[in-house]
């Protein structure tokens, strides 16, 4: 019989609402106290906006045994100090304006476009790598004078850009050109239709053109189980997830959630002129946890055992059926608990684990001593022996009490050691 789950709970110490996964499985957000988990090692992992996951390996004793476990979730940003001559510049990272020269931003860990605007100036712009902790000044940044500029934004940043059919780069950016005469610009972007603008400028002339790309859209069927789960596409909540929904030609992350399940993520790129489906049927954390359970395990003696799950059945025989005997009524069965029990019987090289000297004997001169052969010639109480011994081979609980004489004498029902059928 396999271990009653362990009872844990799970804290961070600097914020709550950090979502908890074990194995995979969502199972809520911190704090959280009396979640059942399967004996064994698990991986956990906490996670939460703007923190770095934290991730440990736990050892859940099961038995119902109370385990705590408190994470320390790290900031996932780095504090970066700006300053300009002349101050008050905007800045503006990934394109988002995020303060004015001088500023002590906390900016998310990653490669990041740091661009630094001031009117009448040319704009400032790097690349950095922001790592997690590391905080970090810029040297003081001249602004330069500037005229005859163009700063140019697009929704959604990072589409690339040509001036005359000449590659300028990828939004934001702010290029020079040339005034008295018309520039024609083209934005492109994977996932959007390209656009054509044509702009003017004149001589110290400072502007900015900000510019709405169109997506490319499909249209997706959603199918999902159970009927009421939530659809989100990128992060943002669309619904509930049957529908037909209209996708842009990207990549997109799609999930689908309902509580008490596990979530489906997968990344979708949907394709216009096409019919296309995204079916769905997702896992209650129930059967999540009973598919990693082993449908068949091995006892230290090399003996295969099969699983059975709770489940209901009719024992006996019909009054009707031949061969019935009297006691062979029928009567419904409700098995509570999952269980394993062997393929077959215990043969004599298996018991002789247990007891090297024990002979099955002959009988009418055939003998019942293969190695193969089930063990016969075995009481009641030294199955039950057996049984212990098996279970002390993998330091389970004995089922069985016994005395000094090695007799039954009793049972543990909260054992999970083997016992007889």
């Amino acid at each position: 019989m396999r271990k009653l789950p362990g009872i844990i709970s799970i804290a961070s110490d600097i914020t709550d609402g950090a979502r908890v996964q074990i194995d995979g499985v969502d199972i809520g957000l911190t704090p959280l106290n009396g979640v059942l988990v399967e004996s064994g090692d698990h991986q956990m992992t906490i996670s939460k906006e703007r923190y770095l996951d934290y991730r440990e390996t736990i050892s859940v004793e099961g038995r119902s045994v109370v385990q705590r476990y408190q994470a320390s979730l790290e900031p996932a940003w780095a504090t970066v100090s700006l300053s300009t001559v002349p101050a008050g510049a905007d800045v503006l990272v990934d394109g988002e304006i995020f303060g004015t020269t001088p500023v002590n931003a906390e900016i998310l860990q990653g490669r990041r476009d740091l661009t630094l605007k001031l009117s009448g100036h040319k704009a400032w712009q790097d690349d950095f790598d922001v790592i997690a902790g590391e905080d970090f000044t810029i040297p003081p940044v001249q602004l330069e004078p500037a005229d005859g500029l163009v700063f140019i934004r697009s929704n959604p940043s990072a589409a690339s850009l040509t001036i005359g059919g000449d590659f300028k780069g990828l939004t934001p950016l702010e290029v020079a050109l040339a005034p008295g005469q018309n520039h024609e610009l083209t934005f492109f972007k994977n996932g959007y239709h390209s656009k054509k603008t044509t702009i003017r400028t004149q001589p110290n002339q400072e502007r900015e053109l900000n510019l709405e790309l169109d997506p490319v859209l499909a249209s997706v069927s959603v199918i999902a189980e159970p009927v009421d789960a939530e659809l989100y596409v990128n992060g943002e909540f669309r619904g509930l997830a049957n529908q037909s929904i209209e996708l842009m030609a990207a990549s997109q992350q799609i999930e689908i959630r309902k509580a008490g399940y596990v979530p489906y993520t997968a990344e979708f790129t949907s394709r216009p002129g096409l019919d296309q489906i995204i079916r769905v049927t997702l896992k209650s954390l129930e059967q999540a946890r009973q598919e990693q359970i082993k449908p068949v395990i091995a006892t230290a003696a090399g003996q295969s055992l099969k699983l059975f799950y709770p489940s209901a059945f009719t024992m006996g025989a019909s009054r009707r059926e031949a061969g019935r005997r009297p006691n062979e009524n029928l009567r419904d069965i409700q098995l509570e608990r999952a269980f394993y029990i062997s393929y077959r019987e215990v043969s004599n090289s298996e018991y002789r684990l247990f007891d090297s000297e024990h002979s099955s004997g002959i009988v009418s001169g055939v003998t019942l001593d293969n190695e193969a052969q089930p063990v016969v010639r075995v009481s009641w109480n030294q199955g039950a022996l057996y049984c212990n011994w098996l279970s002390g081979q993998e330091a389970l609980p004995p089922f069985y009490q016994v005395n000094e004489q090695d007799e039954v004498v009793g049972f543990n029902p909260q054992s999970s050691g083997y016992r007889l059928p």
